[in-house]
C-alpha cells in the first residue's frame, strides 16, 4: 500500500506561506507612514485594536481579511498590495493513483494522435507499460489499469478505437481506420 503524503490536521492549521503576511504587513506600514497616519488613526478607521494593527504590520496576523480591510482603509489597490514574490506550487505531491487519474486520458490521447502506437493491437497492459515507460505514473496498479480500460472504452465509444480482438476477458484495441478517414 502506498504511503499517503498528506499533512496532518495540526500541520494544516499551522501552515503559513513563508514571508507572505510579513511582506503584506511591511507594505501596509510603509503606506500608512507615507500617508502620515498613526496606528491610532488606522485603529479608528478600521475599529481594529492598535495591537491588532501592530500584529498585522509585523505579519503575525494570519487572517487575510484583516490585511484587505487595512488596505481598503488606505485606498491601497489589492493587486498592488498582493504583488509579492512567493513560491508557487503544491505543498505535497500527489499519490501515484491520483497522478495517473489526472494525466491518463491526455497521455492516451497523445499516444493515439501523435504516435503509431495504436496502429497495432494493444492491450490495457501494453498501454500501462508504455505510459509507465514514459513516466506518466510511478507504478502500475489494478486501479490504474482499470482507469486505462475505462479511458480506452471511451475512445471506442467515440469511434476512435476498435476492440479488434479479445484475449480471454481482455480486449485488444486498435485505431479505427474509418474514424481516421472521417477526420481527414
Amino acid at each position: 500500500m502506498e504511503k499517503q503524503n498528506l499533512p496532518s490536521v495540526k500541520e494544516e492549521k499551522k501552515y503559513r506561506v513563508p514571508n507572505a503576511t510579513e511582506t503584506l504587513g511591511k507594505k501596509l506600514k510603509a503606506k500608512r507612514k507615507k500617508l502620515k497616519h498613526s496606528i491610532s488613526d488606522i485603529s479608528q478607521f478600521t475599529a481594529f485594536s492598535p495591537s491588532t494593527i501592530d500584529d498585522m504590520e509585523k505579519g503575525i496576523t494570519v487572517d487575510i481579511n484583516y490585511y484587505i480591510a487595512y488596505a481598503q482603509t488606505l485606498y491601497y489597490p489589492l493587486q498592488e498590495l498582493f504583488n509579492i514574490n512567493i513560491k508557487y506550487g503544491p505543498r505535497f505531491s500527489l499519490t501515484a493513483k491520483k497522478e495517473a487519474r489526472i494525466f491518463l486520458t491526455d497521455n492516451i490521447n497523445v499516444l493515439y494522435n501523435e504516435t503509431d502506437f495504436f496502429d497495432k493491437n494493444q492491450s490495457v497492459s501494453n498501454v500501462a507499460e508504455k505510459l509507465l515507460e514514459q513516466k506518466v505514473f510511478r507504478e502500475t496498479t489494478l486501479v490504474i489499469r482499470s482507469k486505462i480500460s475505462a479511458a480506452l472504452a471511451k475512445l471506442v465509444k467515440k469511434g476512435m478505437l476498435l476492440r479488434s480482438a479479445a484475449k480471454g476477458r481482455n480486449f485488444l484495441y486498435k485505431k479505427n481506420p474509418e474514424y481516421m478517414k472521417f477526420k481527414s
